[in-house]
């Protein structure tokens, strides 16, 4: 790239920037299009073409939450969450565990504790969320009292690889966009399993692999770089095969990515407008991190799209007869 092309980036408005982002234009790209609506764009975006957003191959997505980020994700996918999918979304998927206020429940990657806070007042489940950031378990708690739910939707910080326990035993288990980064699968699978009681149902929904083959594709190996913790998803066909062989019946096993999808792009489709409230109250410091926050969900979006990645929902049912055979041993 010419050093006049890049002089170029750094002028583009945000707007256009964001578009780019999701039809998939690369910063060669951004160039001509800016060059077609320079005059209109500018006429039209006076205030937002001021905003100096530099996207070059050095810039890095922050990998740690912290109070910005945090503040980010509250306005983009709602108070209490972090990831898409709203209160009403979170109980329109639960539905498969038809929750009671007698049961226990665990729910790992829980985020800032929305969905826990939300299956908790629907169903009144007694619910303990894991999650390994301690900055999200934090944030989580506060909201958690806030909202006078403290003990019945808690947050723990956990290592997913190196959890020997849970603090209970659980009726029930529901899994958002967990396991996809974590390594060792197979053990947190069958740790669940361990500390779950007879017939409980465990709902996951998780990021998985197109193919094989997809490990092999640039925009694969672009993904794995910008993750904030790095990816190792497998596909759909293995992440069954460790539920099975962790002992559970799977009795749901599908494709929800075209939802997903529309989740991402109904939540940034309100970002320009983010962005202005933000300029208003802040430094641009935080609209450079949205940015960066953006090219993640950006770049899911894209995979998710071209069917590299998928994202399924799996509920697994824990056998009574095999777990009191498993007892006496």
């Amino acid at each position: 790239m010419h050093s006049g092309d890049a002089k170029i980036i750094e002028k583009v408005p945000f707007k256009l920037k964001l578009r780019a982002w999701w039809e998939g234009f690369d910063q060669e790209e951004y160039v001509a299009l800016y060059s077609e609506q320079n005059e209109a764009q500018q006429a039209e975006d006076n205030d937002e073409s001021k905003i100096d957003i530099k996207l070059t191959s050095d810039d890095q997505l922050f990998d740690t939450w912290d109070e910005d980020r945090i503040e980010i994700a509250k306005r983009i996918w709602g108070k209490g969450y972090c990831s898409p999918g709203s209160s009403e979304y979170v109980v329109s998927i639960s539905k498969l565990l038809s929750l009671t206020p007698k049961m226990t429940m665990v729910q790992l990657g829980a985020g800032l504790g929305g969905p826990a806070r939300t299956l908790a007042e629907k169903f009144g489940v007694w619910i303990t969320g894991y999650e390994c950031s301690p900055a999200l378990v934090k944030a989580g708690n506060e909201l958690s009292k806030l909202a006078g739910l403290t003990g019945k939707a808690e947050l723990h910080h956990y290592e997913p690889e190196t959890i020997k326990n849970f603090d209970r035993k659980f009726d029930r288990a529901f899994a958002k966009e967990a396991l996809f980064a974590v390594h060792d699968k197979k053990r947190l699978l069958d740790l669940s399993y361990e500390w779950m009681k007879p017939e409980g149902l465990f709902l996951m929904t998780d990021y998985v692999l197109g193919s094989e083959s997809v490990v092999g594709e640039a925009v694969y190996r672009e993904w794995k770089e910008a993750e904030p913790s790095t990816p190792c998803p497998v596909t759909q066909e293995e992440l069954v095969d460790l539920m099975q062989s962790a002992g559970f019946s799977v009795r749901v096993n599908e494709d929800i990515s075209d939802n997903q999808c529309k989740l991402i792009t109904q939540a940034w489709a309100g970002a320009d407008a983010i962005v202005t409230g933000l300029m208003k109250q802040t430094s641009s410091d935080l609209v450079d991190k949205l940015v960066k926050e953006a090219e993640i969900w950006a770049l899911r979006s894209k995979l998710l799209k071209s069917g590299s990645l998928k994202l399924v929902r799996i509920l697994g049912y824990k056998n009574e007869e095999k777990s009191r055979m498993m007892s006496d041993w």
